[in-house]
């Protein structure tokens, strides 16, 4: 028999898969209709149900969404301090970024959203999402106008709908996978600034859009470090073949762009230098040698793209440089080449390897798959066999959405809740700033949903926690689904 739970995800699974299937539908037909609004609108609105849908688990992830959520609820009571054992009882290791009390791991701005999502609507799931399912949205409709500046509106509406349906990038605005709100947020960062250094290159108020894109690169710089640096060649390389490069003007522009970058990113640098710690040190020795047990083969990426960007993301790939070798819409064709070649090879150099890194590319790829399918289409139409042109065509849309079917887990169980999960309700009131709480697997989710003063895994010898309670802490001991103060489970568990 299945349970009531079951059956409603059995139900809302129902509705979103046909949704998605729908949506695809109506998507594609406003598009043939040229109805471009509508067919924004669209997608805009299969991106929101999509993310909203999978960001309704009611549990924090594992990795790394609850160490964001806990270090983001404390930035809301001092923004400029970011910390994870807030008030800890006991020795804390600063090197260990899931046992510090300083916590400088990843950079301010995303937690500082989730911060004043959290100030908002209190330390809940939905407040730790909410930032990261609008700015996700948003990002759909920056790639539509960055793609339809490049190329038309055409390109544009398919590389938004591959964009909105993107399996990695829905799963890591909803928290599923490692970086997950920091990833969402340094995407349309970074996508954003690079938009603003592609309006510049019409060569009108190109000092003011150089500025806001220095704006966003500091922005990125301040959502996941070095990576955000890739706007910098984009520009360079896109700017260099232009009909308007010279000299001064390169060296006055580049110098606003990296000036009004340094604006946003040095201030928070220069803060964090009166902790202790090198965390830029820590982020560059990453490519030295693999941190956290990331690493994998030397061609990773290169494999890692074939299943998030569906495996015919080759040919796009090469004809992006077929483009460049036959000088058509050589601008757009490095714009897009260098966005993805740089982070491609310089993260395949890196010892460190994590799936996510190359979505800094994500909108790119979107873009030069819609472009190659267009290409391919008007092929298509004067072609002699036509099956075999059509099986392209078919597979550079068709393979994402599989990829979405297979990330989203439609009509797949979900894992039990924890005993904790299980009894939140019964456990959520019961703690306040003197209770010091040992022996609970999820101490860093205690830490957000209460206001329990600290929370760890293990349980100390019993002098410890004698010492602790004489300061004027009360003591719980977690065992089994509940939380025993300390002479309930002295009683219990003589030592």
């Amino acid at each position: 028999m299945r349970s009531k739970f079951e059956m409603d995800k059995i139900v809302v699974d129902i509705l979103v898969f046909l949704a998605l299937l729908s949506g695809g539908f109506f998507i594609f037909w406003f598009a043939y209709k040229r109805k471009t609004w509508a067919s924004l609108i669209s997608i805009l609105a299969l991106g929101l149900i999509l993310r909203v849908y999978l960001s309704s688990d009611p549990y924090l992830h594992h990795w790394d969404e609850r160490y964001h959520s806990l270090v983001a609820k404390n930035l809301a009571d001092h923004p400029l301090t970011p910390t994870l054992f807030d008030d800890p009882v006991l020795e804390t290791d600063e090197s260990n970024w899931i046992g510090s009390h300083v916590w400088l791991s990843k950079p301010p701005i995303p937690l500082w959203l989730m911060a004043g999502s959290i100030s908002a609507f209190g330390s809940n799931e939905f407040a730790v999402r909410l930032p990261s399912v609008v700015l996700s949205i948003i990002a759909i409709f920056v790639t539509f106008l960055l793609a339809k500046k490049l190329f038309n509106e055409r390109v544009g509406l398919l590389a938004a709908f591959l964009h909105a349906i993107n399996g990695l990038i829905i799963e890591s605005a909803a928290g599923r996978v490692s970086s997950d709100h920091v990833e969402t947020l340094f995407i349309i960062f970074v996508e954003l600034a690079i938009y603003c250094v592609v309006l510049s290159l019409d060569g009108k108020r190109v000092k003011r859009l150089l500025f806001i894109a220095g704006l966003f690169t500091g922005f990125s710089f301040l959502s996941k470090w070095f990576p955000a640096f890739i706007v910098f060649p984009v520009w360079l390389f896109a700017y260099v073949q232009s009909g308007e490069f010279n000299w001064k003007n390169l060296i006055s522009n580049g110098l606003i762009l990296i000036g009004a970058t340094a604006l946003i990113a040095v201030p928070w640098l220069m803060h964090i230098k009166s902790f202790e710690g090198d965390i830029l040190g820590d982020v560059l020795f990453a490519f030295s040698q693999p941190i956290q047990n990331h690493e994998e083969p030397f061609l990773f990426y290169w494999h890692q793209i074939m299943i998030i960007f569906g495996e015919l993301v080759y040919i796009p790939l090469i004809f992006l440089f077929y483009t460049l070798y036959k000088k058509q819409h050589v601008r757009q064709a490095i714009v897009l080449l260098v966005w993805i070649m740089i982070p491609l090879i310089v993260f395949t150099l890196g010892s460190t390897k994590r799936h996510t890194y190359i979505l800094i590319a994500a909108p790119a790829f979107f873009i030069g798959i819609s472009y190659c399918f267009f290409h391919i289409y008007e092929v298509y139409k004067r072609a002699n066999r036509k099956w075999i042109v059509g099986l392209v065509l078919i597979g550079l849309v068709v393979l994402p959405i599989r990829y979405n079917i297979e990330r989203m887990k439609f009509f797949q169980n979900e894992p039990e809740p924890t005993l904790f999960y299980a009894n939140k309700d019964k456990w959520m009131d019961q703690f306040n700033s003197s209770d010091v709480v040992f022996g609970l697997p999820e101490n860093i989710e205690l830490m957000f949903f209460t206001n329990v003063k600290a929370a760890y895994k293990f349980i100390p010898d019993v002098e410890v926690r004698r010492n602790l309670a004489q300061e004027g802490s009360t003591i719980y001991i977690y065992q089994e689904g509940e939380f025993l103060e300390e002479s309930a489970y002295y009683a219990l568990y003589k030592e």
